[in-house]
């Protein structure tokens, strides 16, 4: 034998004996998972059973089925059902909708009643009752159902201009109720409560321009429920000039005392949306209507001078006519 093939037969001895050493004796009682009978797995080239005190993993030599449970889910049964569960199962833990019925808010129910966006200076600024008076959170939004249904505010959106700044959760808004949104609240404060009306924390501060800006409201669908513009103003609110049904915004004193500078969650005269509020309540018609009544008691009630006038007009005729008898 020559050199060149010693060398030869060196190179190619140890692969031809290493490599039997890669494959499966073939006296081995299985290669897979599927080669063993129902209860018993593959290790190791034997079937073994899953009861035998093994931990049941599978060996690695094995391949287990297509969409064959994972081996620790045949150790915990409970794992098992959790992963059989159907999504029915587990659709009563989810909080069910307040309203589900109830029709959508949109611009045909719903209403931009009140804006406070230039909070007055000092205590009488303190809007949302926090004891403490602050030219953000103390900002606030009225809006008003005026349908005679509930209405689901799901999803409705205060805006400064284009920017979102409250996103109504899961909520319905009852009819001729008001939902105010304040731009913040000290920690640890209550929200104001009262009949009528719910109260809300913006998601992030509203921060409206005190000399004027836009105020927007959408509904779920992006629909434009409010577009309000509003320029320089005293400080106090700008409120519909007439409560849910007008169409223009005017500074709150001049809808009732000028003293009152803002009303969240109620008519401008205080009185709470449910019971109604009074149609114009303007200082000027009240005095106009003070002079109606005044003019109704005029006509209702006799004028004094007239009877003294009519009493003498009486008397005379009652003198002539004695003379005419004496005669």
């Amino acid at each position: 034998m020559t050199y060149r093939a010693t060398a030869n037969l060196l190179f190619f001895l140890p692969i031809t004996l290493i490599a039997p050493a890669c494959q499966p004796t073939m006296d081995s009682e299985c290669q897979s998972l599927r080669d063993c009978p129902d209860g018993q797995f593959c290790r190791l080239g034997e079937c073994a059973d899953r009861s035998d005190g093994s931990s049941g993993d599978i060996s690695p030599l094995s391949v287990p089925d297509v969409g064959e449970a994972p081996s620790e889910l045949a150790a915990n049964p409970d794992a098992a059902t959790f992963a059989d569960a159907s999504d029915e199962e587990f659709a009563d833990d989810k909080p069910s909708h307040p309203c589900p019925e109830a029709p959508v808010a949109d611009r045909h129910n719903l209403v931009l009643n009140e804006l406070l966006a230039k909070v007055p200076m000092g205590p009488d600024g303190d809007a949302n009752g926090d004891g403490v008076r602050h030219f953000h959170d103390d900002e606030f939004v009225e809006l008003v159902n005026k349908s005679d249904e509930t209405i689901d505010m799901t999803g409705v959106e205060i805006r400064n201009d284009s920017h979102v700044r409250f996103t109504f959760p899961s909520f319905c808004l009852k009819p001729l109720h008001a939902a105010v949104v304040f731009g913040g609240i000290e920690p640890g404060a209550d929200l104001p409560d009262g009949e009528g009306y719910d109260s809300f924390v913006a998601d992030t501060r509203f921060a409206y321009a005190d000399g004027g800006g836009r105020a927007v409201i959408t509904a779920a669908n992006g629909d434009s429920i409010a577009d309000f513009t509003y320029g320089s103003h005293p400080a106090q609110s700008l409120n519909l000039d007439r409560d849910i049904h007008g169409d223009t915004y005017v500074s709150h004193g001049e809808l009732t005392d000028p003293q009152t500078l803002f009303s969240p969650g109620t008519c401008a005269n205080g009185a709470p949306f449910p019971t109604g509020c009074v149609d114009d309540e303007s200082p000027d018609s009240q005095s106009d209507a003070a002079s109606d009544e005044s003019d109704e008691s005029d006509e209702s009630e006799p004028n004094e001078e007239d009877e003294d006038a009519e009493d003498s007009d009486d008397s005379a005729e009652n003198d002539e006519s004695d003379e005419a008898n004496t005669t």
